[in-house]
C-alpha cells in the first residue's frame, strides 16, 4: 500500500492507508488488513493457512443427542424442583435478588446457598437478569 493518494477515473480522490489511519481513532482495523494482505501475498507462511494445506476437506464430527436425553433431563429437573424445600428455595432467589440490587455485595455466597437448596442455574440467571440485564456487546468496527 503506497503512502500517496491517488484519483481514480471520476476524479474522486482515494485516501491511502496512513490518511484512513489518522482519521478513525482505533487503529486495529488495519493492522489486521496488512495481516491478510501478508497472508495472501504468502509474505508470512502460515501452516494450515496459506502453506501445507490439505487437500480434501475433513468432515466436522458433530455431536448428535437423542430426544429421549432431553426428555429424561427435564423430567430429572422437574423431580429435583418437586423434592426440594420449595420455601428456601424462594428465600435464596429472594437474597440473590436483594444482593445483586445492593452494591458491593459478594454474590457468590449467595449463588452457593442457592445451589445447595437446589435451585438450578437457569432460576439464578434470570433472577441476576431481572436485576443486573444482560450485555449485549458494542460491535465496533
Amino acid at each position: 500500500m503506497t503512502d500517496t493518494a491517488a484519483t481514480n477515473t471520476t476524479n474522486t480522490t482515494i485516501l491511502t492507508t496512513r490518511e484512513i489511519q489518522k482519521l478513525l481513532p482505533h487503529r486495529w482495523p488495519f493492522l489486521l488488513v496488512d495481516r491478510i494482505v501478508e497472508y495472501d501475498a504468502e509474505a508470512k507462511r502460515i501452516v494450515g493457512l496459506n502453506s501445507y494445506r490439505s487437500q480434501e476437506e475433513a468432515p466436522i464430527p458433530l455431536l448428535k443427542i437423542d430426544d429421549r436425553v432431553e426428555k429424561q433431563q427435564v423430567a430429572r429437573t422437574k423431580e429435583v424442583r418437586r423434592k426440594r424445600n420449595a420455601k428456601k428455595a424462594r428465600a435464596c432467589l429472594s437474597a440473590l435478588k436483594e444482593g445483586s440490587l445492593t452494591p458491593n455485595v459478594n454474590l457468590m455466597p449467595l449463588l452457593v446457598d442457592a445451589s445447595r437448596e437446589y435451585v438450578t442455574l437457569g432460576e439464578m440467571c434470570d433472577t441476576l437478569r431481572e436485576t443486573m440485564g444482560v450485555y449485549t456487546d458494542p460491535a465496533m468496527f
